[in-house]
């Protein structure tokens, strides 16, 4: 199913792309987090610079389900979580307000899912949501940052202690 799906991610029409993007995290979940990580992770990150902002935004709203297919808690997860980190980097810099928003609607479940490999940007990213002015995301996205709190102090709670507290 692999396969199939890398060759849709390459179609020239963005309709096709968008609807293959919205199967990889749970085609990732089924085939395991080595087919995850060696033959949808690098179509998933050609994906997230898409000329197309909705195939963008799809490849967003996929990002927390690839993440977790990805084994990103374990040790071969440390080099995925950067990975992760960069694409999450683009996406909030991206020039579509409607991937921006995306991006930080699931930043506090991404690092969530990181785990002990959220890097410290995604935690910094995520501390300055309620600042970030209304030119660069929706103030909804409060409301995000708000839900996911919990979470995300207990992952850097978990990231410092791990880490030496860095």
């Amino acid at each position: 199913c692999a396969p199939e799906l890398v060759h849709l991610a390459d179609d020239p029409k963005c309709s096709v792309r968008k609807a293959a993007v919205q199967s990889f995290g749970q085609v990732a979940k089924i085939a395991g987090a080595d087919v995850a990580r060696k033959k949808l992770l690098p179509s998933f990150r050609q994906m997230a610079k898409d000329q197309v902002w909705s195939v963008r935004k799809s490849v967003v709203e996929q990002l927390v389900e690839m993440a977790a297919a990805s084994a990103p808690a374990s040790a071969a997860g440390k080099g995925t979580a950067t990975i992760y980190a960069q694409m999450f980097e683009e996406f909030a810099n991206d020039g579509s307000r409607w991937v921006r928003n995306s991006a930080f609607e699931v930043l506090g479940r991404l690092i969530f899912t990181l785990g002990d490999n959220a890097t410290k940007s995604l935690l910094q990213w995520f501390c300055k949501i309620p600042t970030l002015a209304s030119t660069k995301i929706d103030q909804e996205c409060n409301f995000f940052c708000a839900y996911n709190f919990p979470a995300v102090s207990m992952s850097a709670a978990t990231n410092g202690s791990s880490n030496g507290g860095g």
